[in-house]
């Protein structure tokens, strides 16, 4: 049999040009970032492209696709019905696929879930009951805990060096999503035993107005702006009295009368220090932790997410 012969013999089913041809990982990268930012501009930046290439990507899948992904307008970009069934059907795959890679170059991680805990109080008392039904329910994978440094919280998830880390809202950074709460404390005032504050029993955020606070060194502006306010509610500017670079320092100025810290609930399940109390802020709004990841999380992360997700449903969603 000739060339031509070849030529004209009809194409086996399984030798035609699948639709999905020429679609890379990195593609779907793309889509998943859109997907999760809703703007174009600010998924080419947490990958590193140009918007023009993105919006390219995003045309060619929805050719390949067969339908508009993303619903766009001047002002908004939400994802469309086909998109969120898109989403359904490949995110899981890809994710897969990302951790068999990581499993073929490291079979000892492929089934460890790393979690850091921006301070202990991050993680909540239930952490560890989770991660021993997880463990209970998914034979061979294992949940490592370890503390991240106030320092450099993000450094270890943005490196990969976690799968999750634990961290107080608000926490909104490109190329981080937030996944389920873990916690949701009431807002309290540390104050030194014999401090005014103390003898009438509750604060109000405008006495932060009358005292003198601390600056948090190295601490996350949005998490610490969360907590310490730079104004009261009336606008009067709240004082900054020491630097300290830990909770432990804190609390220690605390006793001694130099500063009042903002805080909460469960803080005294982690630190405590002799002469100081803490008494509740009469107006001040819940404060929760949630577990963060990046997009493209682990298969037996995402699994750990959702077994977060089912102890924890009774928090509710929270931003800060």
């Amino acid at each position: 049999m000739d060339a031509a012969d070849q030529r004209r013999m009809p194409q086996r089913s399984d030798e035609r040009r699948s639709p999905i041809d020429g679609i890379e990982l990195r593609d779907l990268r793309v889509f998943l970032a859109v997907a999760d930012e809703l703007h174009f501009g600010r998924a080419a930046a947490r990958l590193g492209l140009t918007s023009s290439r993105v919006s390219q990507t995003i045309a060619m899948l929805e050719r390949r696709f067969g339908g508009r992904l993303f619903d766009r307008s001047s002002r908004r970009v939400v994802v469309s019905t086909h998109g969120r069934r898109v989403r359904e059907l490949v995110e899981p795959a890809y994710l897969a696929l990302l951790a068999a890679m990581a499993a073929a170059t490291d079979p000892q991680r492929s089934g460890v879930v790393r979690v850091g805990m921006v301070g202990p109080a991050a993680g909540g008392p239930r952490l560890p009951q989770i991660a021993e039904s997880f463990e209970r329910s998914h034979p061979g994978c294992r949940v490592e805990v370890v503390d991240v440094s106030l320092q450099d919280p993000l450094g270890p998830l943005l490196r990969r060096e976690l799968d999750l880390l634990a961290a107080r809202l608000p926490l909104d950074v490109p190329g981080v999503v937030q996944g389920p709460l873990l916690t949701r404390d009431s807002r309290m005032m540390a104050v030194a035993a014999d401090h005014p504050l103390a003898r009438r029993g509750h604060a109000v955020m405008e006495d932060l107005g009358d005292y003198a606070v601390c600056r948090l060194i190295g601490f996350p502006e949005q998490m610490v702006r969360a907590v310490i306010p730079e104004r009261t509610p009336a606008g009067r500017p709240v004082r900054v009295g020491i630097d300290v670079t830990t909770t432990a320092e804190a609390f220690a100025a605390v006793a001694r009368g130099q500063i009042v810290h903002p805080t909460v609930s469960t803080i005294f399940d982690y630190h405590r220090q002799p002469g100081v109390v803490l008494i509740p802020i009469a107006d001040g709004e819940p404060s929760c932790t949630a577990l963060m990841h990046l997009v493209d999380v682990t298969p037996v992360a995402q699994a750990f997410l959702r077994e977060v997700a089912a102890w924890t449903h009774d928090l509710g969603e929270g931003r800060a």
